[in-house]
C-alpha cells in the first residue's frame, strides 16, 4: 500500500508516536510504501524550524534521511502553498491519481 507522508504525519511520528509512528515503522519494514515530495519536505523543514524551534542545521538534516525510506513523487500539477484541513482545498486531491513515481 502506498501512503503519502504529509508534514503532520512525519512530525507526529517522529516526536509523538501513535498511529503516525506506526506508519513510519511500517514503512521502515517495507510493509508500506511511503511517498513524499520535494515540496512536502520543504514544508517539513520549515515547520520543524519555525514551530518546533529546531536549529536550521537539524531541520535541514531530516529530509535527506527520508529519501532512504520514501519514494519521491511530483504532483501532477503544482500545488498552491495553503494550509488547510481539507485535502481538496490544499490541492492534494490529485495525489490519489499518481501512478508510478520518480525521484
Amino acid at each position: 500500500m502506498r501512503v503519502l507522508l504529509d508534514t503532520n504525519v512525519l512530525i507526529s511520528g517522529i516526536l509523538f508516536g501513535g498511529v503516525p509512528r506506526s506508519i513510519l515503522e511500517r514503512g521502515i519494514t517495507g510493509e508500506l510504501e511511503l511517498v513524499t515530495s520535494p515540496s512536502l519536505m520543504d514544508e517539513f523543514e520549515e515547520v520543524v524550524g519555525e514551530k518546533f524551534r529546531f536549529p536550521s542545521e537539524i531541520a535541514r538534516a531530516f529530509p535527506p534521511s527520508f529519501t532512504i525510506l520514501t519514494t519521491r513523487c511530483l504532483p501532477p500539477r503544482p500545488l498552491a502553498r495553503q494550509r488547510s484541513s481539507s485535502p481538496e482545498i490544499a490541492g492534494f486531491s490529485d495525489w490519489g491519481r499518481i501512478g508510478t513515481s520518480g525521484s
